[in-house]
């Protein structure tokens, strides 16, 4: 059983917290600064650093709960963080599509616990606490959740499927409509 969601058009963007509380954003490539900001991602996550801050706290002290004194005493300082990933969309980020001249927006879809260079935890059930669309953040399950069993062993059923529901999504994007915007999704 595989569930999935919709796909914004946008640009893939992160805000993080290490155990020391240091607090950045990031596109998928680096890390963002006042003259490479990612078409404003970078000053949206500096002005809403209370609120992801407080969240990716709130996510990280419920993973270190879940930890022996053993484990918690072997964590990799240098590579132990938290983030928050989404896609930065809206606005005239991507033309063409429905949520083009909508207000821009980060729609988030994951979060990793960084245990070390090799290891990193999803803790994607703690996405809801991130929703907060006053400040134009939403969880991606807001926009719908898609569920299809797959049997491997005849796999033709599953592919008709998945390719109605991508045409579907492309003919009328969920995230456009929620807005009252109809049009192309992805």
């Amino acid at each position: 059983n595989f569930t999935g969601t919709v796909k914004s058009h946008g640009s893939n963007a992160s805000i993080v917290i290490d155990k020391n509380g240091n607090y950045w954003s990031q596109s998928r490539e680096q890390i963002l600064n006042i003259s490479n900001g990612l078409a404003g991602f970078y000053q949206y996550a500096e002005q809403n650093k209370e609120h992801f801050t407080k969240e990716l706290q709130k996510v990280l002290i419920k993973y270190i709960s879940r930890l022996t004194e053993v484990e918690y005493d072997n964590l990799d300082d240098e590579f132990f963080q938290i983030g928050i990933f989404g896609e930065w969309c809206g606005g005239n980020i991507q033309k063409g599509v429905a949520i083009n001249g909508l207000p821009k927006m980060f729609i988030v879809y994951e979060i990793y616990v960084f245990v070390s260079e090799n290891i990193k935890i999803s803790m994607k059930e703690e996405l809801n606490g991130f929703h907060k669309p006053e400040i134009n953040v939403y969880d991606i399950a807001t926009f719908g959740k898609y569920n299809i069993d797959i049997d491997f062993e005849n796999l033709a059923v599953a592919q008709e499927t998945l390719t109605n529901l991508t045409l579907d999504v492309e003919k009328e994007c969920p995230i456009g409509k929620y807005f009252g915007n109809i049009g192309v999704g992805e």
